[in-house]
């Protein structure tokens, strides 16, 4: 009784068409594997693509070095005098006015900004070198300072004598903000006109030296008090500057370049202190001054 035989030709044959199946498969995979950054599959073939990827950049090398525009910020100075107050031209003499100077910065242009601090030397007498028989006083002089008249009666008759007081300074401080219209004159000139309003930082003192009367008392005669620090005081301004010549470099407009300046002002009195004048001469550094 014959035994039955596998067909070894029908097994291999489909053995093999399996492992070309597996070869080629795996064979894709590799390659895809391998191209896929720089590769593009192409009715279903891996096609080796070399490209070179620029990226523009410029914009943000724009947007790097751009800059941010700030306010322009000027240094403002001024020196000068005031005349006023009751009883300055007997302390110091008629005519001598009171030093003063100020320093502040300033946002320039048609309408400027400004912020800073003034300091006025005032004459001031030590109300304890003033005799309690002073009746009066002799103004001072260019040969001569400020001299108290005193009267002392006896019982033979009355004696009249004078003592020298000579007035020193004192300084008074305040803090002060103000605006100005600036307008173009001329080539080179500059007219302004403007407010500032000022906070004192120190106490102010109001003296009188009156003149002599018979049988006037201290108090007549030398009246005296004294503000606390914190009064307001407006102020109005008007000057003349000029410039820098546009020819040196500077072409900003006029009215935000550097500059020199001359000034006049007035101080209304407040809380029973006097008006003043004052006249300054000044400047403006650190302008714009675009080349």
């Amino acid at each position: 009784m014959g035994t039955a035989r596998p067909n070894r030709s029908e097994g291999l044959t489909l053995r093999g068409w399996l492992a070309l199946l597996a070869a080629v498969w795996a064979f894709e995979g590799a390659s895809a594997a391998k191209s896929a950054g720089d590769s593009l599959r192409v009715d279903g073939r891996a096609v080796r693509v070399d490209a070179l990827v620029a990226v523009d950049t410029l914009a943000g090398r724009e947007r790097a070095v751009r800059r941010v525009e700030l306010p322009q910020v000027a240094v403002r100075g001024a020196v000068g005098g005031v005349v006023g107050g009751e009883g300055w031209a007997a302390a110091w003499g008629a005519g001598v006015p009171a030093p003063r100077w100020s320093v502040g910065v300033e946002l320039p242009g048609e309408w400027a900004v400004a912020f800073g601090m003034v300091g006025t030397l005032v004459p001031w007498v030590d109300p304890a070198v003033v005799p309690d028989s002073c009746i009066g006083f002799l103004g001072a002089t260019r040969d001569r300072a400020l001299r108290a008249v005193v009267q002392n009666r006896y019982p033979l008759g009355i004696e009249t004598d004078t003592v020298e007081t000579a007035a020193t300074g004192r300084w008074e401080m305040e803090l002060r903000a103000g605006v100005a219209r600036v307008v173009p004159v001329g080539e080179r000139g500059l007219l302004r006109a403007g407010v500032e309003l000022g906070r004192t930082l120190t106490p102010t003192v109001v003296q009188e030296f009156r003149e002599p009367a018979p049988d006037a008392t201290r108090a007549e005669a030398f009246p005296h008090r004294e503000l606390a620090a914190g009064r307001w005081l407006p102020r109005l301004e008007v000057g003349l500057g000029r410039a820098r010549d546009p020819r040196a470099g500077c072409r900003a407009p006029r009215h935000s370049r550097p500059a020199a300046w001359a000034v006049l002002g007035f101080e209304a009195g407040t809380d029973g202190v006097p008006h003043r004048w004052t006249a300054t001469v000044g400047w403006t550094l650190g302008s714009e001054c675009r080349r």
